[in-house]
């Protein structure tokens, strides 16, 4: 019995060509996507400037970027899908015998993943940091003579419903192109010829964005340090939840490399432990990263609701970077029980005169210190969906193929090397890019 189940079967001509045409099932309806696909994602860049003409934010110049490459991948996609439909067409004429080369075909089936991840995150951030340009409307505005010079005589609230009408077109063109990454990785992979190779990749792959999004997150729970000397920031966000996200980053580096080291092992028992060690970590992060979720909202909450107290400790130059024209206005402008005093410029006749704080940049105060913990709960949720897909391609090993030891040609060193590269590569550029911390009068 044995035997028979090791002998070798006879090549099926019709079958194997049969197999060929089902592989370009989805392919013509790549290349007719291209048609809906090509226009959206120009209109989104178009939309992303006029956004960002009106105030620049990291939000918006990231718009832009993956607006631009919006553009450029469903070119590069619809190009591949002739040439992978040529491919496979030619298979079929030559009854299966033609091999070719499916590294690109690999690529997009690797990073469309990465693809769809990122648009769901951008369709979150739209409702997280999109209100940053309402709010900067509403604060200039308080600016008569910068209104005019830059909008002229446009209302507050018309500028705010176009806004609006922005922000849904971006709502709903994340929505769209996360679609299309979802249909352009099946129709890559229906035409790889190794499906354990696919995986086997997508393990790889997988397990290396968690690093680098790891060390990503890492680097803004370090920028995030400093504010536990900030009584008010330090109350409404817990240093345990931020101690707790920052300690499961810097397990889950030293796990990266782990989980490389099982997957050349290709040990079932291996792969058993992983799943539960996998799942143990996502309810640990996902918990912390939930909890700030909550913290950001509530820090929002609490600057938008105490703005008065909060306006007058921030420094003024960078409130002015955020985007606020005037923080102090003339005395006559507010009751006197709402003065506030300079301390900025250290002048004692400065901390001596009263001043009114600009209550137009109400909005912008919350939305300013909300954006410091908002970079922290984006990586950990880009890390938990790596993770778990680094445990769905582990259980695909474990239970689907039940493989124990079975040695298949892939370039592990490459992975490894690429893995080693990456805390290096991030920890420079946390120095070349180190962000300012906002300045606060501590008596204030």
């Amino acid at each position: 019995m044995m035997q028979m189940d090791t002998e070798k079967q006879p090549f099926n001509y019709v079958e194997k060509i049969s197999h060929a045409e089902d592989r370009r099932i989805f392919l013509p309806w790549m290349i007719r996507l291209v048609f809906l696909a090509f226009p959206v994602s120009i209109l989104q860049l178009v939309a992303s400037f006029i956004s960002l003409s009106h105030q620049s934010s990291n939000f918006h110049i990231m718009m832009i970027i993956q607006s631009f490459f919006n553009v450029i991948a469903t070119c590069c996609m619809t190009l591949w899908a002739v040439r992978r439909s040529k491919e496979l067409e030619a298979q079929v004429y030559s009854a299966g015998y033609m091999n070719s080369d499916v590294r690109i075909t690999m690529a997009i089936f690797l990073f469309c993943h990465l693809f769809l991840v990122c648009k769901i995150l951008m369709f979150i951030n739209c409702n997280l940091q999109y209100s940053y340009v309402g709010e900067y409307l509403r604060a200039v505005s308080s600016d008569k003579v910068f209104w005019e010079a830059r909008y002229g005589y446009a209302d507050v609230e018309s500028l705010n419903e176009n806004l609006e009408t922005l922000k849904t077109f971006f709502k709903w063109s994340e929505v769209f192109f996360g679609v299309y990454y979802l249909f352009a990785q099946r129709a890559s992979y229906v035409t790889l010829p190794d499906a354990d190779k696919a995986h086997s990749y997508l393990i790889y792959f997988s397990n290396i964005c968690m690093l680098f999004f790891c060390m990503c997150g890492i680097w803004e729970v370090n920028h995030l340090l400093v504010y536990t000397y900030y009584p008010v920031l330090n109350s409404l966000n817990p240093p345990w939840n931020i101690a707790g996200i920052h300690i499961t980053l810097m397990v889950l580096v030293f796990f990266s490399f782990v989980f490389w080291f099982i997957h050349t092992k290709r040990s079932r028992n291996l792969y058993f432990v992983s799943n539960f060690l996998i799942l143990i970590f996502l309810v640990i992060l996902v918990s912390f990263v939930g909890f700030q979720y909550r913290h950001v909202k509530k820090t929002h909450a609490y600057y938008l609701k105490n703005w008065h107290d909060r306006m007058a400790a921030v420094h003024e130059s960078d409130f002015q970077s955020y985007g606020c024209p005037q923080k102090y206005l003339s005395p006559n402008e507010c009751p006197e029980n709402e003065w506030a005093y300079r301390w900025e410029t250290g002048k004692p006749e400065d901390k001596q005169t009263p001043f009114c704080l600009n209550s137009a940049c109400a909005g912008l105060l919350a939305q300013m210190y909300a954006e410091e913990y908002i970079g922290v709960v984006n990586y950990g949720f880009l890390v938990a969906v790596f993770l778990a897909l680094v445990g769905v391609g582990f259980y695909y090993y474990w239970h689907v193929t039940k493989i124990d030891g079975i040695e298949v040609p892939e370039r592990r060193v490459i992975w490894l090397g690429i893995m080693i590269i990456i805390p290096f590569l991030v920890s420079f550029s946390s120095l070349a890019m180190a962000r300012p911390h906002i300045q606060e009068y501590m008596e204030a």
